[in-house]
């Protein structure tokens, strides 16, 4: 099997695994909201959250993923999960103004994580999820970002910080 290492381990389950972990210690660390959003604002955030996980569903089983595949889940997880880490105790999983990061990454685009995750998502197409599914991801993440910003810019810090970093997602497309 491509996708197992002679000891049963499978690379795909490792990191994945790891992503989890590195969430689920974020969860407990976590400060309080300063903030909360609506039950509205909430809702239009959770499909990037739902749409990213039918990504994997849909994709080949962990053990036959091809080596290209489990590379492009292994940088995005890499740098998602090092992009949640900078985070620290601000991390949040659905939309909430919680203390402002301005260092790491979040010099560079507004939504590290993001694009970590977005390139997760790009490993399971390459593993054979449908593309459509890839394609729905997208939206619902802009839709995600729009809402955790109009969220965050409930704060005085956040203006300035727009200002400073003026890309969202990729420096120097959005």
């Amino acid at each position: 099997m491509l996708g197992v290492v002679a000891d049963g381990w499978c690379p795909v389950r490792l990191v994945l695994g790891a992503a989890h972990l590195v969430v689920a210690v974020l969860f407990l660390l976590r400060g309080p909201e300063l903030a909360r959003a609506s039950w509205t604002e909430l809702a239009l955030a959770t499909p990037g959250l739902v749409l990213g996980g039918l990504a994997f569903k849909l994709a080949e089983p962990p053990a036959t993923w091809p080596p290209m595949a489990v590379a492009l889940l292994a940088l995005g997880a890499v740098f998602a999960c090092g992009s949640l880490a900078v985070l620290g105790r601000s991390f949040a999983m659905l939309p909430g103004r919680r203390e402002l990061v301005a260092r790491g990454p979040y010099r560079l685009v507004r939504h590290p994580a993001y694009l970590g995750e977005s390139v997760m998502v790009a490993s399971c197409v390459v593993a054979g999820a449908p593309i459509s599914v890839a394609l729905a991801v997208l939206p619902a993440l802009v839709l995600r970002i729009v809402v955790e910003e109009r969220v965050l810019g409930r704060g005085e810090t956040w203006e300035e910080y727009s200002r400073l970093v003026p890309y969202r997602l990729v420096p120097w497309v959005w």
